[in-house]
């Protein structure tokens, strides 16, 4: 006889004998767990598990004796979701998506340098250079349009006989910001 779990996630009175059943549940679980702590699952399982979340399917097909997990069709794996967990295949579905996030964000984290090491040093000088890069081109662009700003302001100055008054503004405004760019 299978021991039933104390869950939260469970339809009142749900009957988990069946091993498509007690398989739902079992999923559910271990779904929660790489959404909870994706770093402590092993290598194996972690590979196993990046194949099989990537659609309904694969999660249906999954099979884990150990944790009591049986492959089955999609078709049965929905209906025992839908018998047994509140909110049914849905709420099996959303945890599937965000462990499988979860288990990528980990993979990608794996693969960063580790942090105090020469190539951390040299992917984050890289990122700073590509940034510097980025906002010097900003910086370009602004500076254009100060300059078609000040030439269309001058020449409203001149057209309204207030060229002198521009250009003292002109100097004070230009001396407050000095252009410093060195290529």
């Amino acid at each position: 006889m299978v021991k039933k779990p104390e869950h939260g996630d469970l339809v009142f009175g749900a009957n988990i004998e069946s091993p498509t059943r007690y398989s739902v549940v079992a999923e559910l679980d271990l779904l929660k767990y790489c959404c909870k702590d994706s770093a402590r699952i092993d290598e194996g399982l972690r590979a196993l598990l990046l194949s099989s979340l990537s659609s309904q399917g694969g999660l249906a097909s999954l099979e884990l004796v150990d944790k009591k997990i049986v492959s089955m069709s999609l078709n049965t794996h929905k209906s025992a979701a839908d018998s047994v967990i509140v909110g049914g295949f849905k709420t099996l579905d959303s945890y599937r998506k965000a462990a499988f996030e979860n288990l990528h964000k980990h993979l990608e984290t794996l693969s960063q340098p580790a942090r105090g090491t020469i190539s951390f040093y040299k992917q984050k000088l890289e990122e700073q250079i590509a940034e510097n890069a980025a906002l010097r081109g900003d910086m370009v662009v602004l500076a254009a349009r100060l300059d078609e700003t000040m030439a269309y302001a001058r020449k409203l100055a001149i057209d309204a006989k207030k060229s002198e008054e521009f250009l003292e503004i002109q100097s004070g405004f230009l001396r407050k910001f000095p252009m410093r760019f060195k290529e």
